[in-house]
């Protein structure tokens, strides 16, 4: 069974003893693979480059950007140029938010009767 899309707090955005923020939670879909065992998947800001596949020249999909590809790329486009905003600005045009974390999580399921 699968629920969500449900708010979970970011463990790596919250801090003790302050109140959260908006920006301290993330999507997340919860998928019960059994009574005692869930995976979620957590959406979070990645590179659209992140696993990024390109055309070849006969239209077939080829494999996925190299690490190399990928820091070439990213020199390209944050470097040696003036931009027009903030690099960190500029970074995030560059990102979306999709399921790039997988938790496998233990459970606890309890059944009630309401009579």
């Amino acid at each position: 069974m699968e629920t969500g899309p449900v708010l979970l707090l970011d463990p790596d955005r919250n801090k003790v003893g302050r109140p959260a923020d908006f920006d301290d939670f993330r999507w997340a879909y919860l998928d019960y693979r059994s009574f005692d065992k869930m995976r979620i998947f957590l959406e979070r800001p990645t590179s659209i480059l992140s696993g990024t596949a390109h055309k070849g020249v006969n239209r077939k999909s080829a494999p996925a950007l190299t690490p190399a590809q990928i820091e070439q790329i990213e020199r390209r486009l944050f470097s040696d140029w003036e931009m027009p905003v903030p690099e960190e600005a500029l970074r995030r045009i560059f990102e979306t938010d999709h399921f790039s974390e997988v938790n496998s999580r233990g459970v606890k399921t309890s059944l009630f009767v309401l009579d």
